[in-house]
């Protein structure tokens, strides 16, 4: 089982000044990373794997704290993640109980692709 998860609040990115990569959560964005611990209580969890940047590996530390775990920082996963190496990540059978922490475009990419790729999955 993969867990996809999206950042958690990070404010708006307009009034944000400094590199996108180090935009923060904001408090509600803490709340919701401490509240995901919860929400994934009942889920197996055996590795988390996060975009590098700031806004997602703050969403799951929380988390990997939880269950004593490390964050894996995978490019594949940041803004810029090609549709391909997604896709790869996603059929990895050796991937397994892991959360996948990424960004809502990264997300919408790897939808578009799982249902143009239909045969993928065999």
């Amino acid at each position: 089982m993969l867990m996809v998860v999206r950042h958690a609040d990070a404010g708006n990115k307009r009034s944000w000044t400094g590199p996108d990569r180090q935009r923060p959560l904001s408090a509600t964005g803490r709340r919701q990373a401490d509240g995901l611990v919860v929400r994934l209580e009942d889920y197996p969890v055996e590795r988390i794997l996060s975009s590098p940047t700031l806004r997602c590996l703050d969403t799951v530390r929380p988390l990997a704290r939880d269950r004593f775990l490390e964050v894996e920082p995978v490019a594949a996963l940041g803004v810029d993640g090609g549709p391909d190496q997604l896709l790869a990540m996603f059929w990895d059978r050796g991937l397994r109980n892991a959360v996948l922490c990424t960004h809502g475009e990264t997300i919408g990419r790897l939808v578009a692709r799982l249902i143009t790729s239909p045969g993928t999955a065999a």
